[in-house]
């Protein structure tokens, strides 16, 4: 097994913008989001205090807080700055039905490109996988697997491509 690479394993330089790119989530998440966290954003103003009251007060710190999301207000916009006009998209024929569905789940190719988008905006950076099912058939002749997919079984749906968009974290 040493052969396989470890998929738990985050490369340094990811492992440093970690943090920040946990600070941009929780930012265009929200106010929710910012007060889950406690004392990572909302530090207790009189920490050597353990007292009920202390705690008290801070609890009714965190209640009264108000988080005013700027940052999804503005990742917003600049979405929709872009995305003001629809985008002209052409395909081939034998691909139309991406346009409608992308994923294989129902998301539009124009959706898929918003996300991709906001992502980009955020953490300046995202992940676009674009897969094709595997059509190997084995051959009557000598069996050697080739690459054969039917005009029908494509414009049946059955074998399409699909794209999909991730998170750089």
């Amino acid at each position: 097994m040493s052969g396989f690479p470890n998929v738990c394993f985050i490369r340094p330089e990811l492992a440093c913008l970690m943090d920040q790119y946990y600070l941009i989530r929780d930012c265009i998440s929200g106010e929710t989001a910012i007060k889950s966290k406690g004392q990572l954003y909302l530090p207790i103003p009189n920490a050597e205090d353990c007292s009920p009251e202390n705690k008290k007060r801070y609890q009714a710190y965190k209640t009264r807080a108000v988080f005013y999301n700027v940052t999804r207000h503005t990742l917003h916009g600049l979405a929709g700055q872009v995305f003001a006009r629809d985008p002209v998209i052409t395909l081939p024929e034998a691909m139309q039905s991406i346009q409608d569905d992308a994923t294989g789940a129902g998301v539009s190719l124009l959706q898929q490109a918003k996300k991709s988008l906001m992502m980009t905006l955020a953490y300046s950076r995202c992940g676009i996988l674009v897969d094709y099912p595997n059509t190997e058939v084995e051959s009557v002749e000598d069996g050697a697997p080739q690459n054969a997919v039917s005009i029908a079984a494509i414009e049946a749906g059955e074998v399409r491509p699909t794209i999909y968009t991730y998170a750089p974290f």
